[in-house]
């Protein structure tokens, strides 16, 4: 047996898919994998770099893992090293960077660093066993791992670093997705997360072209052999949720009824410093569809706080749209400036305390939008499955339209799926249900 590896990610959902690949990938080329990075030989550090904040945290974490197991060597992978190039001099005598975006070469760096202390490390070129898929090695304390789908972003929003660090959008062939799915299914999982950094542009690099709706047509063969699990989409641009698209989620239960559209400002006037490729009009127009085929889905939004120019008009007229809009909860960042973005140089920054304030309201307004949207459900039906351990507050439970319940069973299983009673709902964002079967309703139960 070779030796023990940790792998941590930082940051975004891909972030933890890419993770999930790399142990797959060192334990079926020999390497132990661990959970604790005090027990591992070589530690690996997925990391983020969307925010300078984000740059910081990173080194933080670095020095954090050196200090307490001094001993491991730290690959470092991910948007961090791509952005950065050079390591500083700090982290030089125990940490290696790895710029590629491919994980097989994150891993070919660990093995690198293990082939002068250990030899006989078992070198497989086959694809990962399901053993390696078990549970306890994909994501722990998950019950829902993600699948990237997709790298790479064409857009060119001022705000953002991403394109820079991820390059352009490339499409995981299909059949890397369904070998994935399948192993994922095959280990007991019941919903799985396809994620990508620009999803929606999924396929549009394939020959022959192909699209999210083309790829969900053929996960459907997959599901279709095991019933009992279902597809949840990571974030979609507005633009990119089209009526056939919307049309084929609201008539297939596999695919949950959650979407998830960043809208970024309310103000058209910013939405355009931001360059951002729609407007506020157009995006209402993509919610209301979205509400009137699936009533009783769920549609969140990313909002971003403080970008410059930002006035007290602009914020209001935000403000009003997010109110008046069948959005059903936010999340709301406050504007970081990045180097080496458009935005990093933009004049007439809002004042940190007004920003702050600005900030709480939004919260404030996503928090009530949230706690609506919950009421509304209040004596309906839905199919779960479960989320989080035992609590003090009992089970958590998940529905396809991202409603976490709290339930006081104790006898619940991550192996199945539960239908549901939600029975209330309080401003504080508690969810009460209580389960009517296990099964669901219809497999995948809506």
């Amino acid at each position: 047996m070779g030796g023990t590896v940790h792998v941590k990610a930082m940051g975004c959902k891909v972030s933890q898919a890419e993770a999930s690949y790399i142990i797959h990938e060192a334990a079926a080329r020999g390497l132990t994998p661990v959970f604790s990075p005090d027990d591992a030989d070589v530690i690996v550090l997925n990391s983020c770099t969307v925010t300078s904040r984000s740059d910081a945290d990173t080194r933080q974490t670095l020095r954090r893992l050196h200090s307490d197991n001094p001993r491991a060597k730290i690959v470092i992978a991910g948007c961090f090293p791509r952005i950065e190039k050079e390591i500083n001099d700090e982290f030089k005598p125990f940490c290696t960077a790895v710029s590629s975006s491919d994980q097989k070469k994150v891993v070919d760096a660990v093995i690198d660093v293990f082939s002068t202390e250990i030899n006989g490390l078992q070198q497989m070129n086959s694809s990962p066993t399901n053993e390696c898929f078990d549970k306890i090695y994909i994501n722990k304390n998950r019950s829902r791992p993600f699948l990237k789908i997709q790298d790479g972003c064409n857009s060119a929003c001022s705000y953002c670093i991403v394109p820079l660090a991820r390059g352009p959008s490339i499409s995981i062939p299909v059949n890397n997705i369904i070998e994935e799915l399948k192993n994922y299914l095959s280990a007991g999982f019941k919903e799985v997360v396809l994620v990508g950094i620009h999803i929606g542009l999924y396929g549009k690099d394939l020959r022959p072209e192909s699209s999210i709706l083309e790829l969900l047509r053929k996960i459907e063969k997959v599901v279709s052999l095991n019933n009992m699990a279902r597809i949840r989409l990571t974030s979609i641009e507005p633009f990119e949720a089209q009526n056939d698209l919307l049309d084929y989620i609201a008539g297939n239960p596999f695919v949950c009824r959650h979407l998830h559209l960043p809208l970024q400002s309310g103000s058209n006037r910013i939405l355009a410093l931001m360059n951002r490729p729609y407007t506020c009009e157009q995006y209402l127009d993509r919610l209301i569809r979205i509400k009137k085929s699936m009533p009783d889905a769920c549609v969140g939004a990313d909002i971003i706080s403080g970008f410059p120019g930002e006035t007290d008009q602009d914020h209001l007229t935000t403000v009003k749209f997010i109110e008046d809009s069948p959005l059903d909860y936010l999340h709301v960042f406050t504007f970081s400036p990045r180097p080496r973005t458009r935005a990093f140089s933009m004049s007439s920054r809002p004042a940190s305390t007004v920003v702050s304030k600005r900030v709480q309201e939004l919260i404030n307004i996503g928090k009530r939008k949230r706690a609506a949207f919950h009421r509304s459900m209040i004596n309906k039906y839905f199919s779960a499955i479960l989320e989080g351990s035992n609590s003090s507050h009992g089970i958590t439970l998940l529905t396809d339209n991202y409603i976490k319940a709290t339930c006081t069973d104790t006898k619940i299983t991550p192996d199945d799926f539960y239908k549901i009673l939600i029975n209330g709902a309080d401003e504080n964002g508690t969810v009460t249900a209580s389960i009517v079967q296990a099964g669901g309703s219809d497999g995948q139960g809506r």
